[in-house]
């Protein structure tokens, strides 16, 4: 075996290493865009319930604090 040949074979590693970390990479974006989706519901959740605690303490004359 040569030299090239075995530049080439350590080349296809590392490309293979490569591979395997964008692949974690895309399941990890995956990942952060649902977080991010369920940090809006949430998000979005929680202000409505203060919203309507804030209408129904002037109603009931017992503020929030």
């Amino acid at each position: 075996m040569d030299n090239m040949e075995l530049i080439l074979q350590e080349l296809q590693k590392i490309n293979n290493r490569l591979d395997k970390v964008d692949t974690r990479l895309d399941r990890m974006e995956e990942k952060l865009d649902m977080l991010k989706e369920d940090h809006e519901i949430t998000r979005d959740g929680v202000n409505t319930l203060i919203a309507w605690a804030d209408r129904v303490a002037v109603v009931v004359k017992m503020p929030l604090q």
